[in-house]
């Protein structure tokens, strides 16, 4: 008995000891180069877009050399331009919803945005990372590349302007009228699963004309980033939401198993949904303070206390939008 008392005593000061070293060693360096790393190249995208909005206004402004009376190099049935993903004429996809009606206006929307179609592949072939750029305007005319099969998979009379990657570059979201970064990862309505977006408004005259975007789907946007670092890392919206994550995170954590599904697997899937991996919501009531004391009182660091199999949790912040990286530590 005196044996098993001193082994388990030697256990436990042994376990208190390397925590204790762990606390002192621990170090944030590891994820604000990750986190640089990703700004970085989101900054680059930041230009790229501001670029285009700028490109948008000029063919504005420059409308009255647009030939108005040659023939439109699309051609529409109900709505949706008849090109199709895998065409040789390599253009967008235009959507117009049935919300407007007026022909006039629609024909000189398309005709005075067509340069856009150049532009556009040029841009996605410098980066191959985006999925898709796109424009969408106030008057309910999308315009998206490169092309996708909008006849099945949207509805006839959408209105553009309620989706978040039009409203997120609005006047009341957006005053200062700059690119941002959408904070809520959502579900494409073109079929492209959980995506995060980068929006940039274009005035004309002083009125929201449209809204240009750029989605990058979350697996090629954060994966790279995190394959070559040693770790276990989530990378977590304000709310809570888990973005993205290694299995062995987010099991940790208290989630359902992934098995043998990366999280950026999981979240592609139509019934998926992202409420469940919310950090709020985890069964165990110790990862929920974790989640309050990093994101709502903005500490950097969290300590396990009642989670035998964890140790600690770091975290570094985003800049560029609203999310934080966070490190688990097992013991």
């Amino acid at each position: 008995m005196r044996k098993i008392f001193w082994t388990v005593l030697v256990l436990f000061f042994f376990s208190c000891e390397s925590k204790e070293k762990v606390k002192k060693d621990l170090d944030p360096a590891d994820l604000d180069l990750i986190i640089s790393s990703v700004e970085r190249d989101g900054r680059d995208m930041m230009e790229e877009i501001a670029f285009v909005s700028e490109f948008i206004t000029s063919l504005y402004e420059n409308q009255d050399t647009v030939d108005f009376e040659v023939p439109l190099s699309y051609t529409f049935t109900n709505g949706i331009s008849n090109n199709r993903p895998g065409d040789s004429d390599d253009k967008s996809t235009i959507y117009i919803s049935s919300l407007q009606t007026d022909q006039e206006l629609i024909y000189k929307e398309i005709r005075i945005t067509n340069p856009l179609d150049s532009l556009f592949r040029s841009i996605r072939t410098k980066y191959p990372q985006i999925a898709q750029i796109y424009t969408n305007s106030a008057d309910q005319i999308s315009r998206v590349y490169p092309e996708y099969d909008a006849v099945n998979l949207l509805e006839p009379d959408l209105d553009l302007t309620a989706f978040n990657f039009y409203y997120g570059a609005d006047e009341t979201n957006n005053p200062e009228r700059v690119p941002r970064w959408l904070p809520d990862a959502y579900i494409d309505p073109a079929g492209l699963g959980w995506i995060v977006s980068l929006v940039s408004p274009v005035y004309v005259n002083d009125q929201l004309k449209l809204v240009v975007g750029i989605d990058f789907k979350l697996s090629e946007i954060l994966e790279p980033y995190m394959r070559p670092s040693a770790g276990e890392f989530l990378v977590v919206t304000a709310k809570g939401d888990i973005v993205s994550g290694s299995p062995v995170a987010i099991n940790a954590l208290g989630f359902p198993p992934l098995k043998n599904h990366v999280y950026t697997e999981t979240i592609k899937t139509d019934n998926f949904r992202i409420s469940d991996y919310n950090l709020y919501n985890s069964k165990s009531a110790e990862v929920r303070k974790m989640a309050s004391t990093l994101l709502n009182f903005g500490e950097d660091r969290f300590y396990f206390e009642q989670e035998p199999d964890l140790c600690c949790a770091i975290v570094s912040r985003f800049q560029l939008i609203g999310w934080v990286l966070i490190e688990i530590v097992k013991n």
